[in-house]
């Protein structure tokens, strides 16, 4: 039993000298320098903050790249004409809802109107 333990400690320590692909692990870029985001020191950012809230503006604020990219993705730029277009398309479904509900109504009335007839009042 103790010679297992001693050779399997043994084969844990041994260095292998195995190739690995570092291009598997993807880009080894992180942070501002994988983005192109601008990298400010802590004595800038600082500055900033504290002129912000000198002159008391409410239209500064500072986000992190995950909030921005978040708010970025999540965020569709539409011309005019494309939701003109849209709300056209929105208004056509909607009516053609609307006329297959009408078409089932009038159904359902019309089937009402020869039950009635078929049926006399009294058999109720």
């Amino acid at each position: 039993m103790k010679s297992q333990l001693a050779s399997r400690a043994s084969q844990r320590s041994k260095k292998s000298n195995a190739y690995v692909d570092e291009t598997l692990f993807g880009s080894k870029k992180t942070g501002a320098a994988a983005t192109g985001a601008n990298v400010i020191s802590v004595e800038e950012l600082r500055r900033i903050r504290k002129n912000t809230e000198k002159n008391n503006q409410q239209d500064a604020v500072i986000i992190s790249a995950s909030d921005l990219a978040r708010i970025k993705d999540t965020t569709v730029i539409k011309t005019n004409e494309q939701r003109i277009k849209e709300k056209k398309l929105l208004d056509e479904q909607k009516e053609a809802a609307m006329a297959k509900s009408k078409a089932r109504k009038t159904k359902m009335v019309e089937m009402d109107t020869m039950r009635a007839q078929k049926v006399k009042p009294e058999e109720w």
